[in-house]
């Protein structure tokens, strides 16, 4: 499976460090790439030989708490969640990540998103719960949100603003 992410080489307090980002190049070339935007930073340059993996990449907290909250407002809208909920009638639907095995089976606790309660069959508003174990960077790789989610969250992402000069990709 492919990743969405791409590595940027940035430069953070003048020493330059490699990141990824969900962000297309041209848009980031185009208008910088905001802090919030960046999944995490890579321990050893893929030019060094370092690759995409858990033990080299360290995720972003300003990420993370970006994604669950997009993940906490848009996932409601979601029709298969909604779906999900319907079947469900009562209980947890929970977001998992697209990167996993085992989307129907044993999945790895770092593969959930997050839970909504549901009852009767809808999502309950205001009940989205973040999984603390959650990884942008997993061992079956990097994050994936596929179908109705993926295409929101690279527009929202798209809509962030670079900060005044933090973590600012070149243009």
């Amino acid at each position: 499976m492919q990743s969405h992410a791409h590595v940027y080489e940035i430069a953070v307090r003048g020493k330059p460090q490699s990141v990824l980002s969900l962000l297309p190049p041209d848009h980031v070339f185009k208008n910088g790439l905001p802090g919030a935007a960046i999944l995490g930073s890579m321990k050893q340059a893929p030019n060094a030989g370092g690759e995409i993996t858990a033990d080299n990449v360290v995720p972003n907290p300003g990420f993370v708490t970006f994604l669950q909250e997009f993940i906490s407002r848009n996932t409601p809208a979601d029709p298969a969640f909604q779906r999900a909920a319907r079947k469900q009638g009562e209980g947890w639907v929970y977001v998992i990540d697209g990167r996993t095995p085992t989307p129907k089976g044993d999945v790895p606790l770092e593969d959930v998103v997050g839970g909504f309660r549901v009852q009767e069959g809808v999502l309950v508003e205001g009940s989205y719960h973040p999984m603390n174990s959650y990884r942008v960077i997993g061992a079956n790789g990097v994050m994936r949100l596929d179908g109705f989610l993926l295409p929101r969250l690279i527009d929202a992402l798209q809509q962030l603003r670079v900060e005044d000069g933090a973590g600012e990709a070149a243009r």
